[in-house]
Parts: structure tokens; sequence; C-alpha cells
């Protein structure tokens, strides 16, 4: 549960609300119970009591706390204060155990005292836990007990449009990512870490995290070490000015008693700019990292620089080299937005002089850091994450969604926290958010693009668009062009990676399109990322090459047409000369094809064309296009299915894919299969399937096409073979 509700609250048809008014809102007596309190990290011996006679609602409840523990709460206003109803047996032999987890309801301000205690609980019991605020982090106040740290669970807060204003923050299990792993464990073997990650891949929220949760460990804006990296750290830092590195670890231990963690974000933009700093600075820097590396420090564990892909690693000679590859101009903001997921108009129209530039060698003392890339999130550390926010926002979604969620942005952890808010902001009204409705509110959503900002394209964006008069305007050419082969073949192995492309891919992981997916290849850091690029990145075909489709009749109408436009589709760009099956192409290269095709044939703006795809199990694609305006046509590439099982699979996906959007009234299955690799009696089969709706109008079509011969043999069901011209462009 969570303040969430008052929100929920105000959307509820009358007749939930009702309800929800007689649960929350009943009239209670005042009440004459002395209620026992505990704050969340201290023992159990440290519980006091609190006489509610004159408090109606726990937000004065709240108040009197704050007045009973005045030490505790320096600082921190009573309605930041969250309590929670538990039941904790209190006796001699627990005295001294620390709670550090609870399971309890949360207890909102304006619920009476008397809706939860009507009757005086046992007097010994602790019956209210009080959990403060998370810790600010200025690296400048500490709390001094380790238990206050232990086992908190830091919150990030996903901003969204639309009717709910989400005001309460919800999970991110930062704790049990892999990238947060391997970083917690170089901090424990006492070495300085490089932490790198694309746009929104969570560095900045894992340092917060660990602020937050660790004791003595520090939180740094780097822009806050402007006027000198080490006069800089020592005011972030509450120390002396110190003359040198050494006497800066004295100055720690005096301090601090203990040693601490360091943790620099942003670090890619001071050290992209530290020609304006001080000249010592890289060599103050040089010599904190060897210090710490060679064991001689004795205040300092650990420190760690983050930074994104604007400053990135590249091998050369075995060796890692630090690399300046994106300007970035003095205008930007130094932050890097890891809460805002859509960004407003104003802020899109300020103008930038961010551009790609050629790799260059940074004077850098990070070169002897041990470098750890930030993590996606797992399959199943994204189903953690979503169950979280429906325990702790006490709302439902179904399985379905969770799933869907994940095929979608592939565990990019700023487009898992988008979606995260969209779901609670769709499921403030249900009771379960099923798929149907998710379905349709996300495709809605995704397919309005000038209502919704989505701040990782528009990041893409910047970087790609053309800089007048910019001596590097080849860098974004040479970008653009391999950006160009990934969106026709989705990824690509690193064979297919030639020189001439090293300088360009450097480029599209910087700017976050682009990641290794493990066992050499490379593909794009969400489905998401690669359906919106299409829009204004995917290879055109040239206009008075094509037949131009002003209308669309009906589902078989559109059918004709498309069929009709398989001529056009360019012979190169399917059939991959590194390909291992040369008669074969892959989903994502026929879906890019016909993503162009129809974009170019269909009169525009009557219709408006979408490419949607989706990783589902098993790293198997769903690959679609849509062509849509008041009615809306789908279409979905499935390759070299020619089982009985795989086509039924096929058929069955497309159709639910299609529930819950109520203007689709055709869906089609397009099954490209090589002839040239086939046998001449090939058996394809044609599956019933059930449809969401009667007036849907479902086909499964088998496209037997020849590289050879360049043309397609179309069977379809009930209806004689036909045979067309394929490929020859």
């Amino acid at each position: 549960m969570s303040n969430y509700s008052s929100l929920f609250r105000v959307l509820l048809p009358s007749r939930v609300q009702t309800k929800f008014e007689e649960k929350y809102f009943r009239v209670c007596r005042y009440t004459d119970i002395m209620i026992f309190c505990l704050v969340q990290g201290d023992a159990i011996k440290n519980s006091f009591p609190i006489d509610t006679r004159n408090y109606a609602t726990f937000g004065h409840l709240r108040t009197a706390i704050k007045d009973a523990k005045q030490n505790a709460f320096v600082g921190i206003d009573a309605d930041r204060l969250t309590l929670w109803k538990v039941d904790i047996i209190q006796t001699k032999e627990n005295q001294e155990v620390i709670v550090k987890e609870h399971k309890g309801v949360e207890l909102h301000s304006f619920e009476s005292v008397g809706s939860y205690f009507q009757e005086t609980p046992t007097s010994t019991n602790i019956s209210i836990i009080v959990e403060p605020p998370p810790p600010a982090n200025t690296g400048l106040k500490r709390p001094n007990s380790e238990s206050h740290f232990q086992n908190r669970r830091m919150r990030k807060l996903v901003k969204t449009e639309g009717p709910v204003d989400i005001t309460k923050n919800f999970y991110v299990p930062f704790d049990i990512l892999e990238s947060t792993y391997k970083l917690e464990e170089a901090i424990n073997e006492k070495v300085c870490v490089l932490l790198v990650g694309h746009f929104q891949s969570g560095k900045s929220s894992t340092l917060h995290y660990l602020s937050g949760t660790k004791e003595n460990y520090f939180y740094i804006q780097a822009s806050m070490l402007a006027n000198g990296f080490l006069n800089g750290l020592c005011d972030q830092l509450s120390l002396n000015l110190c003359n040198n590195i050494s006497e800066f670890d004295r100055e720690i231990v005096q301090l601090y008693k203990k040693q601490i963690v360091i943790m620099i974000d942003e670090f890619d933009r001071f050290l992209l700019n530290q020609n304006k700093s001080p000249v010592d600075t890289i060599d103050q820097m040089r010599e904190l990292i060897k210090l710490v590396n060679d064991r001689g420090e004795r205040g300092i564990k650990s420190v760690i620089f983050a930074g994104s892909f604007a400053i990135t690693t590249i091998l050369e000679n075995g060796s890692h080299q630090v690399k300046k590859v994106i300007e970035i101009s003095s205008q930007e903001s130094s932050q890097e937005l890891p809460q805002d997921n859509l960004l407003d108009d104003s802020l899109l129209r300020k103008q930038t002089q961010s551009c790609l530039q050629k790799p260059e060698g940074v004077p850098s003392p990070l070169n002897s850091a041990k470098i750890i890339e930030a993590s996606d999130f797992t399959k199943e550390q994204h189903i953690q994450f979503y169950y979280d926010i429906q325990e702790n926002l006490n709302l439902r979604f179904n399985e379905k969604v969770v799933d869907d969620i994940y095929s979608l942005t592939n565990g990019y952890a700023g487009l898992e926290g988008l979606l995260a808010s969209l779901c609670i902001q769709y499921g403030s009204n249900e009771e379960t958010l099923e798929f149907n409705a998710w379905n349709d509110l996300f495709t809605e959503f995704i397919r309005n693009p000038t209502k919704k900002k989505i701040s990782a394209v528009k990041h893409i964006e910047k970087y790609l668009s053309e800089p007048v008069n910019s001596s590097n305007n080849h860098f974004i050419k040479d970008t653009k062009k391999l950006l160009e082969r990934f969106l026709r073949k989705g990824t690509l192995h690193s064979s297919e990676i030639n020189d001439e492309d090293l300088v360009a891919i450097v480029h599209l992981r910087a700017i976050g399109i682009i990641r290794d997916m493990g066992n050499e290849i490379l593909g794009f850091t969400s489905n998401i990322i690669l359906d919106l690029l299409s829009d204004n990145y995917y290879p055109v075909f040239r206009r008075d090459a094509l037949a131009r489709i002003p209308h669309i009749n009906s589902p078989q109408d559109f059918l004709s047409k498309t069929l009709d436009l398989f001529k056009h589709i360019r012979y190169n760009e399917i059939f991959d000369p590194l390909a291992a099956n040369q008669h074969s192409f892959s989903e994502s290269t026929i879906q890019g094809e016909l993503y162009a095709l129809l974009r170019m044939a269909v009169s525009y703006p009557t219709y408006r064309i979408f490419r949607e795809t989706r990783t589902l199990e098993k790293s198997e694609k769903k690959c679609n296009v849509w062509v849509c305006n008041n009615k809306e046509y789908g279409i979905e590439c499935k390759v070299d299915k020619v089982s009985e099982k795989e086509i039924k699979k096929a058929a069955e996906q497309a159709i639910e894919y299609t529930k819950g959007q109520d203007k689709v009234c055709g869906m089609f299955v397009f099954n490209f299969v090589p002839s040239d690799s086939k046998a001449n009696n090939c058996q394809l089969f044609f599956p019933n399937v059930i449809k969401p709706r009667n007036d849907i109008y479902f086909e499964t079509v088998h496209i037997l096409y020849s590289k050879t011969s360049r043309s397609a043999q179309i069977f379809r069901n009930n209806m004689d073979k036909t045979e067309i011209p394929f490929a020859l462009s």
C-alpha cells in the first residue's frame, strides 16, 4: 500500500469510490489508546509509547512522533515520515534485536487512528514502525549507525504525463543488477572503478542506491569539482582544505574514523572539460587512484567514476584506452536526466553544439581503473521489479503485460521505468491491468510521438543531427550509414563490421543505440529504440519508382496492393552474401523492407505506417508492420515456418496482439519460405484461429520465393496458387 491510494480514489467510479470511502473514511471515535512505536533501524529496546487521545488521524500522529523523537528526525518534516502498522512482540530476550525489515500496512495521513486501532492492542507489542525518508545524497551529513543503511531499498521516481500525478516512488532492484554486484565486489577489493553505460542505463541511480544503503558511501556530482578536483572533494566531504592527496587521506581518517567510498557521477563531462580546470587536476586524480590501487590509503576504500559512453573504451593492443567521442556543449545540462523519461517541447527546442567527433585519446588517469559496464535488467530482475511495484502500490498487472513490457524494452533501464510509470497510470482504475487494455493504451502512446517525447530517442536524434559548418559532419554521415544497416538487419555479427565502420560503431554505442548482445552479436539497446528510429533513419525508396496507394478499400484490397509491392523489394538488401543460408533472410530484414515500401507507397498523412518489434521466448522476434487511419491493417512477418506446429503458433501469436485494439480490421501472417532450398512437394498448413472479434479479417499467406528466378509463389487457403515478381530492384 502507499499514499498513491489517495490519487487512486479520485479516479474511481462512484460505486467503487463509495466502498473505498467506507473502508478508509469511516467515522471513528477518538481513541484513548497507547501505541508503542519504533524507528526503523533501531533496536527493540528503543521503542517508545505515544498516547493517541488527542490525535484523530495518522497525520496528527506523525507530528506527535516527530516531537517525541526530535533528535532522530532533525531537519526532517513530519509529513516525510512513513508509518507502517505491524505487530512485534517485545520480550526481555529480544531487546537487542534491530528491526531492519518489516511486513506491514502503510498508514496514510488522511486515515483515522480509530480505523486501525479500535481495540486496545497488547500494551507490550510494537504497533507502528516509523520509516524516515532516504538520506540526502550530498555527502555532507551521514547518520552514524551502520544499521540505518543496511537493507534499505532505494526508490527511484519516474515521471510521466497524463491524468495521474505519480507522487510515490517505487522500488528499482539495483541491488540485484549484475553491474551493482560487480561494483560492490570491486569496492571490497579496494580498487578504483570506471562505471560506464549508455543514456539512462541506471548509472546515477546505482550510485544513489549505494549512497542511500551503505554507510560512508558518498555521492558527488562532478560539476561540484569544477573549481578544482582536490578542493572540490574537500568541500563535498566537509574536510579542511588539503594541499595534496596524502593530507586528504589523513583528514578523512581523522573525521570519519572508517574508510569511505567516494562516488563521482557524470565524470565524463568533467574529464572532457578538464582543460578548463587547474593544471594539477589530472595529476591529483592519478595520485589518488594510484594511492587506492596500491593499498597505500588509510581513509579511502575505493573511488568510483561514473560516466556515459561519451567517454567509451575500445581495445587497442589489448589495453583499455579512454576515448573522447562526443563533443559536449557547455550549454548542456550537467544532469543525465535519469528521472525524466518524457521531455517538454521547450527543452527540445534548445540549441546545443553537441556533435560526434573522431575518437581522440584523453589525458586520463583512468586507464588503470577497473571498467564495469552498467547492466540491463535480466528477465528475472524485470519480473521482480514489476512485482515490487504491484506490492508497493496495491496494483495488479496481468502476467502477459509484464512479459510484453520486457519484449519491448529488452531490459533498458530508462525504458523499464517509463513503461512502469505507464502501467501505474493505466492500472489505477482497474482491478487488474489486463493485456487487452495494456496493448491498446500502449499502442496509442507509442504511436503519438508528437504528444509524448521519449527522452532516450531525443537524446539520440540530437547527436545524429548535422550541425551547420561542422568539420565533423562525415562522422555523423558514417554513423547514420551504419545505423541504416542495423535498421535493415536488426543485428550484425562482429564479422560484418568492417575496419571503416569502427569509428561509427563506437558512436552508435556512445549515444545509446547499439549494445553488445554476446556471442559477437551487436544489436539495438531495445526494440522501442529500433522501431522509433526507423521513422527517420531507415533508408527510403525512390518515390518515383513505386505505384502510389491513395486509398485502401478493404483487408483484401490491402493484401493485393501489398503483394504488388513485392517486386520493388531491394535484392541486395535482403540477400546477405555473408549469411549462413544465402537463400534466406531474417524476419527483421523483410519487416524493414515492407515498412519502407509501405511508407513510400501509401498516401500520407491519410495513413500512417508503424514498425513494431518484440523479442519473445528464446530470442524469437515478433516483427510487425501496421498501416493505420481509422482502420488498422497489420502484417506479421515470419520466415521459413514449414511445420504445422510452427505455422499454428505464428498465427495464434499474430491474432493475440490484435486484442484490445478496436480499430484493427485486418491481420495477416506473411510466411516467407525460400523455395530454392525446399522440396517441390513442400506442404503448407493454414491454421484456424479464434479471433477476438468476428469482424477482424485474418489470413495466413505463404510466400515461396526464389532468389534465382526472382519470383514468388503465393499460397492462400482455398485459392489457386499465383506467381508474382519478387525483389527485382
